[in-house]
């Protein structure tokens, strides 16, 4: 097979390598879809900090345990600033190192406190069978290179070919022999790690709480936040931490609504 398509002319070969390259991105989409462990589903409703790294990862973790600190008056915002008020009381683990900050912060200074928390978490989620780890996503990751593998080493051929010819479109053929290897190494190594059960976990939490998308009361703010992100501060009193998106989404509802 190799040599016919070897022996092509550059034009249609670059033509047909490029089309290779959008049927390996999809079949390593496929590969995913099909060889994604089953998993565990859980037997109650994750706490906040699980759930918030289920739906979103370490950063919507960070965004929900603040969030839910704001709205139990522990933190205060004032012009995009936090501040510590309380540093006692019933509270998850994972806040804890907030309490040891003072003066005025910024969001990625939370961020930064909380750095090692994400890593934790996603721990005890591989630990439940809600995030694949260890050997078994190597070998997802594998799995997504896989299509990207004969496109690498047929067109590594072919430019060595082109380039010992003096052709002209060599150099577009190095671009796109590039782009399949770097296009495998980016579905290898970042993919959507949770099981069947930890995507349909939240799944089903969304349509649970499909009312907190939007204006959610302070009581479930954090939960709101894990599950749907910043955007459902939109009709809070913490809307200044909604995107700008959020916003104008916000405004064109309402002049539905009028």
């Amino acid at each position: 097979m190799w040599p016919d398509i070897l022996a092509l002319p550059i034009r249609p070969f670059l033509a047909g390598y490029f089309l290779l390259i959008v049927l390996a991105i999809g079949a390593s989409a496929l590969f995913l879809a099909m060889f994604r462990p089953h998993g565990t589903r859980p037997d109650a409703p994750l706490a906040l900090p699980l759930l918030a790294w289920l739906a979103g990862g370490p950063r919507r973790l960070v965004d929900a345990l603040v969030v839910d600190l704001l709205a139990c008056g522990r933190l205060a915002l004032a012009e995009r600033q936090f501040m510590v008020t309380i540093r006692w009381g019933e509270t998850y683990a994972e806040q804890r190192p907030l309490f040891r900050l003072d003066g005025p912060l910024s969001l990625l200074d939370l961020r930064a406190a909380l750095s090692d928390t994400g890593r934790q978490v996603r721990a005890r989620l591989v630990a439940r069978g809600l995030v694949v780890g260890g050997a078994a996503r190597a070998g997802l990751g594998a799995l997504r290179f896989l299509p990207f593998a004969p496109l690498v080493h047929f067109g590594v051929e072919r430019l060595r070919l082109e380039v010992a010819g003096g052709t002209p479109l060599a150099g577009l053929l190095a671009i796109l022999v590039g782009t399949a290897l770097l296009g495998g190494a980016a579905m290898a190594l970042r993919f959507d790690t949770r099981t069947r059960a930890g995507i349909a976990c939240v799944a089903e939490e969304r349509e649970r709480h499909a009312a907190l998308r939007h204006a959610p009361p302070a009581a479930a703010a954090g939960r709101a936040v894990a599950l749907f992100g910043r955007e459902a501060l939109a009709d809070t009193a913490w809307h200044a931490l909604a995107p700008p998106r959020a916003h104008r989404a916000q405004g064109t509802r309402r002049g539905l609504a009028d």
